[in-house]
C-alpha cells in the first residue's frame, strides 16, 4: 500500500502500439500497453490495464488545396458601388483526415466590420476557417497558413452611375409670389444599365 500511495499519474504512460496497422481506412482494435518506470524502484508491479483494449479507427491523413472566399458586410450606402476584397495568399492548404475533408465545403475568413473611407483601403490579418456546406466549421482539420491578409477596396460598378436630380417647373406662380427655393428628396438617384448608354 505503501508503494501505490507513491504512484501517480504521470509515472504511468499507456498506449497502443499502431507499428504494422494497415493504412487504409478502417477500424482495429489493440491492447492497450502501461509502462511504470518508476516503478520498479518500488514494490508495485502493473498486472493490467482498464479497459484492456480500444477500438481505433483508421484513416489517411489528406491535403487540399482551398481559395479563399472572403465575407464581408453589404453595408455600402450606395448600389453603385460594391467592396473588391484582395487576399493573399488566395489558396490555402488544408490537412485532416479524410472523412473531415470530405466535409470541407469553402474555406472563408469573415470580416464582420468594414470602415473604409471613399478612395480608401482597409488592410488587415484575418484567420480562415473550413466549412461545411451549411456553414459550419470543420473540426480537427490544420489549415496553411491560418491567417491571411486581406485588402478591401471601394470600387465603382461600370453599369451603375450616380445622378444628381435637377428639378425643372412650368409656368409661374401667382403676382406678388415667387419661387424662393427648390428643394429635391433625394437629391441624387441611381442609373443601372449597359456602360455605353450610362456613358451618355
Amino acid at each position: 500500500e505503501e508503494g501505490l500511495a507513491a504512484i501517480s499519474d504521470s509515472d504511468l504512460t499507456a498506449y497502443v502500439d499502431l507499428s504494422g496497422v494497415a493504412s487504409e481506412t478502417h477500424e482495429v482494435t489493440l491492447p492497450v500497453h502501461v509502462e511504470c518506470p518508476t516503478c520498479r524502484r518500488r514494490p508495485v508491479r502493473v498486472v493490467g490495464s482498464e479497459p484492456a483494449s480500444v477500438t481505433l479507427k483508421i484513416e489517411r491523413r489528406l491535403t487540399e488545396d482551398h481559395r479563399v472566399r472572403v465575407d464581408v458586410p453589404s453595408a455600402l450606402p450606395s448600389a453603385c458601388r460594391e467592396i473588391d476584397p484582395g487576399v493573399v495568399p488566395a489558396i490555402v492548404l488544408v490537412s485532416g483526415a479524410e472523412s473531415r475533408l470530405d466535409l470541407v465545403h469553402a474555406v472563408r475568413t469573415e470580416i464582420e466590420a468594414v470602415d473604409i473611407a471613399d478612395e480608401g483601403v482597409q488592410q488587415g490579418g484575418y484567420p480562415v476557417t473550413a466549412v461545411t456546406a451549411a456553414g459550419t466549421p470543420v473540426p480537427d482539420v490544420s489549415i496553411e497558413p491560418s491567417v491571411v491578409s486581406v485588402t478591401l477596396r471601394i470600387v465603382d460598378l461600370p453599369t451603375c452611375v450616380q445622378a444628381a436630380v435637377l428639378p425643372v417647373y412650368n409656368g409661374a406662380p401667382a403676382p406678388g409670389y415667387y419661387v424662393a427655393d427648390i428643394s429635391v428628396e433625394p437629391a441624387t438617384v441611381e442609373l443601372t444599365g449597359e456602360s455605353e448608354l450610362l456613358a451618355e
